[in-house]
């Protein structure tokens, strides 16, 4: 690779980046413990047939997964809150693919730099801006709107609290790179603002 090309240093060359793989493993293991809790009381009173007619489930799984996930076929049963929830959906999905093509490059094979990073980086950045915009919109539908088929419980104000605030400090670090790295390389730094030449490509950072 050579020294022109666009790329992205891992973890920024911060000391005891280390410590990002306990959290990681901390918030796994969390999650997982979350779903077996959930899938107890799930399945709590009824009768175990799990391995009964497993081609059948598979299908019917593949199906609703397909359908009301990944298209989102509540976009057409009730737009205003279907759009926000796909915009969310998608919007986090292309920020783990860019997150799955950075342990790839990093662990496995390298080949995130040039303009193959410029992609990621441009599709990561519209990853976040679509779950900034879909937290946006069903914000102002529950706690402003407030129709009245919604609870509007404190549980769910906090999770899109939280969702926000992952997704905008990471714009924020991300800002920080991008003019600290362009500080450094500048040939001279007259106070005004520098931008690295592959910034735009990172447009909302």
């Amino acid at each position: 690779m050579e020294s022109h090309d666009a790329h992205r240093i891992i973890f920024f060359d911060i000391p005891g980046a280390w410590v990002i793989y306990i959290l990681a493993a901390l918030s796994t293991a969390i999650l997982a413990y979350a779903f077996y809790r959930r899938t107890r009381l799930w399945r709590s009173g009824v009768k175990d047939d799990s391995f009964s007619n497993l081609g059948q489930k598979a299908k019917a799984f593949l199906y609703t997964g397909l359908v009301d996930g990944i298209l989102h076929r509540r976009i057409m049963r009730d737009p205003y809150p279907g759009i926000p929830h796909a915009l969310i959906l998608w919007g986090a999905l292309l920020l783990l693919f860019g997150t799955a093509m950075d342990v790839i490059s990093h662990y496995i094979v390298e080949f995130l730099h040039g303009n193959t990073y410029l992609a990621i980086s441009f599709l990561s950045d519209l990853g976040g801006v679509m779950v900034l915009i879909g937290v946006i919109i069903l914000a102002i539908r529950r706690y402003i709107k407030r129709p009245d088929r919604l609870d509007n419980g404190l549980d769910d104000g906090i999770a899109l609290a939280l969702i926000f605030y992952i997704v905008l400090t990471g714009f924020i670090q991300e800002g920080l790179r991008i003019a600290y790295t362009a500080a450094l390389t500048a040939p001279q730094f007259d106070g005004s603002l520098v931008m690295s030449e592959w910034a735009p490509w990172s447009f909302f950072g």
